[in-house]
């Protein structure tokens, strides 16, 4: 994982029983993806604008952080399904505050425009070096897709 991805924390107020947060991941129309024997739980959405994948780790079996991922690639435009999905995941639960990995920032859940903008600057950052990947595509698929384009480059 790295310059392929933009990675944000949703770390919600409190602690809130993994199974109902589980839940309502599959509800929003998330799927699981992998799960593994350190109570890690994968999931991803996809749209035409590219795919949020989501990571949860269940400590005590309780949830206070929920790990978002979404490729460089991805139509900036995705920034609007994340916020649709956050605000109503904050109906549900209260999001404390969005973390922010690449500006080591908090965010509000009440001004998107930051993140879009931040968002957006990655991306133009990113397809600079790495121009012509299509979306909706997966973090993990980034570097396999440009190989494939480029593969004189990695002879």
């Amino acid at each position: 994982m790295g310059k392929e991805a933009y990675m944000l924390d949703i770390v919600l107020n409190k602690s809130y029983s993994s199974n109902i947060i589980l839940e309502s991941l599959l509800e929003f129309g998330f799927k699981i993806t992998q799960t593994n024997s350190k109570n890690e739980v994968y999931f991803e959405k996809k749209y035409n604008e590219g795919f949020l994948e989501m990571l949860t780790r269940n400590s005590m079996n309780e949830i206070s952080i929920i790990k978002i991922r979404i490729a460089k690639p991805n139509s900036i435009e995705i920034i609007e399904k994340l916020k649709e999905f956050l605000l109503h995941l904050n109906e549900l639960y209260t999001i404390e505050y969005i973390k922010d990995y690449e500006t080591k920032k908090k965010l509000s859940l009440n001004n998107f425009d930051d993140l879009k903008e931040i968002f957006k600057c990655s991306k133009q950052d990113f397809d600079k070096w790495y121009p012509g990947i299509k979306f909706p595509i997966r973090c993990n698929d980034v570097f396999k897709t440009y190989k494939g384009m480029h593969p004189e480059e990695y002879e």
